[in-house]
């Protein structure tokens, strides 16, 4: 897999990083969002990875849960 594509699929489910990371880069209007704005566009727009298999899907909610343990919000995950 090509890098672009590994960036991609990260983004492609969180709008937050798409956001911050990509549009607020190309874009000269920038868009601030609080806190609670940045977690109810990630809710509303959210999307979740396709694993080819059951293990994946443990590996990823393990590490889903010791980054929030950890303190991260949503969109940073």
């Amino acid at each position: 897999m090509e890098h672009w594509e590994k960036v991609f699929r990260i983004i492609q489910h969180n709008p937050i990083l798409f956001l911050e990371r990509y549009y607020n880069v190309v874009e000269e209007q920038k868009v601030e969002l609080t806190t609670e704005q940045k977690q109810k566009f990630y809710d509303k727009y959210k999307g979740i990875p396709y694993f080819e298999d059951f293990e994946k899907v443990a590996l990823y909610q393990e590490k889903k849960d010791k980054r929030k343990a950890e303190g991260k919000a949503d969109w940073e995950l």
